[in-house]
């Protein structure tokens, strides 16, 4: 144990300083796979990433996917004569823009004589061979005169209409013609995933520091009900677009937090889609449900939730999930609480991915898209994911929490998120009818006991514990009973409550001083006292009836048996 501890704390330090050094240790030990299209520029990195330097050269990259109507790139170019610098998004990762069968967008970035002049850079964006928009900014920075700064470049839809934002500079897109354009070739990137390309026409060297993801918003405001520490400057939180929260990213060497202080969604019934994203080299973000919104950090409370890791070497389709759980408030370090860990093969980087938190059958189920997680699994404590959640759920207030997420730049470029909807997936308790129709509309005698079972009356498919309400009686564990002196019709309603909500059922219940002694659980099928005495007189003929049949049947036998002697 001592040793994990030493471990985890290395390791703290360790994610501590690369925090610090930030963009130094996350780019410079990037390795991604460039290729060259055209020309022969030499290759090679620095503090800020990937450098090419050349004349005329065109280079792609399989690994930088980004969405096309949301993505942004940061980079670097030195150049002090004319030329120009082309930034692409293409349809597919290993052919170049010019293949007339594919979608792409491109922005042209002109140094000529109006920039030597002026200091102005014209601009061009074409989405295919449709030329959408044509401007000119002083915001691009060439050249070693500029202080060889980083230029952050963002394209996405935006409402009705794209926008363009070169550091923090906003172009709309409005023209109908053009937003056509641009909304028909994107119709052309499959599953809303495109490849980063640049084209460099003079001598020049070109530095690609980073993906970029969503709009940015001209006022960094946080959406309603969040709260963020140390995320990206440009962007910080993301412009909505519709209804759809666009995104958070945040900068190399700089770790994000996000905080929702509303109450969003009990834990039994945690349900969350998140479109996502990773970056070029790798992904470390946290994703936790919180008892309590009031604490510095999600250890200074009971919290449940997941560690999600990717890495270059993993596929699309991959993810390391490692379950977190906090059992108690003075786990305030960051020495992180993980559970347990699997690699899974059916996450959709790019695209939507639901995860659950519920309880069925009475035991607690974590599944992401659609499949279970960790349901074999036993920790080193020798606990499940059940024992886990049921040592922290009544913590809970009324079963729910706050949900926080943490982009980590120690694990590599952060995890974007572009959207996440939550919706509670708890279902309300179920009235049994079969069970129902045992009890209701049934004669009972007066003074005799009813007894109903309300863990058979009411059901829940989550498995959730319930507790019971009723207008009559009393209810001791889950059982009703009731004894009544007075003849009468009595109607009682029963209520179940769960973590979703409660339902109700009403019987009637009929008391009789004529009828027979005898419990509900005897009545229940309607068989009472006067019942069974209605039913023997009605029987008292065809006794009769069959007594005489056999009288006559008994003398004829005995007079045949007569009749053999006297021979």
């Amino acid at each position: 144990m001592k040793q994990r501890k030493l471990m985890i704390v290395l390791l703290t330090l360790v994610c501590a300083a690369m925090i610090a050094f930030g963009s130094t240790l996350v780019f410079a030990a990037d390795e991604e796979d460039w290729n060259i299209k055209s020309g022969s520029p030499t290759q090679s990195t620095d503090d800020y990433g990937t450098v090419f330097e050349g004349a005329d050269f065109s280079i792609y990259n399989s690994q930088a996917k980004l969405w096309p109507d949301k993505f942004g790139v940061s980079y670097r170019i030195n150049r002090n004569t004319a030329g120009t610098l082309d930034i692409i998004m293409a349809a597919k990762a290993d052919v170049w823009y010019e293949d007339e069968e594919m979608s792409y967008f491109r922005l042209t970035l002109t140094y000529g004589e109006t920039f030597a002049e002026t200091g102005a850079t014209d601009i061009a964006f074409y989405a295919g061979e449709t030329l959408a928009a044509q401007y000119s900014t002083m915001l691009i920075n060439w050249e070693d005169g500029h202080s060889y700064s980083t230029n952050d470049v963002y394209f996405g839809k935006s409402g009705d209409g794209w926008v363009i934002n070169l550091n923090d500079e906003q172009h709309l897109i409005t023209d109908e013609a053009a937003v056509a354009a641009c909304n028909s070739e994107l119709e052309g990137f499959d599953n809303s995933v495109g490849y980063l390309q640049f084209e460099s026409s003079g001598q020049a060297k070109l530095t690609f520091v980073a993906a970029r993801y969503g709009i940015p918003a001209a006022a960094t405001d946080n959406p309603a009900g969040w709260t963020n520490g140390g995320v990206l400057d440009a962007p910080d939180w993301l412009v909505p677009s519709g209804n759809e929260v666009v995104g958070w990213t945040c900068d190399e060497g700089v770790s994000y937090t996000l905080k929702g202080d509303d109450y969003l969604v009990p834990l039994n019934g945690f349900d969350l889609t998140m479109r996502m994203a990773h970056g070029n080299s790798a992904t470390t973000m946290m994703l936790m449900l919180c008892s309590d919104y009031d604490h510095d950090w999600y250890a200074g409370t009971y919290s449940v939730g997941f560690v999600l890791n990717w890495s270059s070497a993993m596929n699309d389709n991959q993810l390391k999930i490692s379950l977190m759980v906090y059992t108690n408030q003075t786990e305030s370090s960051h020495e992180e609480p993980i559970r347990m860990s699997e690699t899974i093969n059916n996450f959709n980087w790019f695209g939507s991915n639901n995860f659950r938190i519920y309880k069925s059958h009475g035991i607690w189920t974590i599944s992401v898209n659609g499949e279970t997680v960790f349901a074999e699994t036993v920790s080193e404590e020798g606990k499940t994911v059940n024992d886990y959640i049921e040592e922290i759920y009544s913590y809970f207030s009324s079963g729910g929490g706050y949900l926080e997420a943490w982009g980590q730049v120690a694990g590599g470029e952060t995890c974007i998120i572009e959207e996440m909807p939550l919706v509670t997936s708890n279902s309300l308790p179920v009235v049994n009818t079969i069970e129902l129709r045992k009890y209701d509309e049934k004669t009972y005698a007066v003074g005799s006991k009813v007894e109903i079972d309300l863990k058979t009356l009411f059901t829940d498919s989550e498995g959730d514990t319930l507790t019971y309400y009723a207008t009559k009686g009393s209810i001791q564990n889950g059982v009703w009973t009731y004894t009544n002196d007075i003849a009468e019709t009595l109607m009682v309603t029963f209520q179940a409550s769960g973590s979703a909500g409660s339902v109700s059922a009403r019987i009637t219940l009929n008391f009789t001083s004529e009828a027979g002694s005898g419990s509900a659980g005897q009545n229940a099928s309607g068989c009472n006292g006067t019942a069974s005495f209605h039913a023997l007189w009605l029987a008292l003929p065809v006794l009769a009836a069959a007594v005489f049949v056999v009288a006559i049947v008994r003398r004829h036998v005995k007079k045949e048996e007569k009749t053999d002697e006297n021979k």
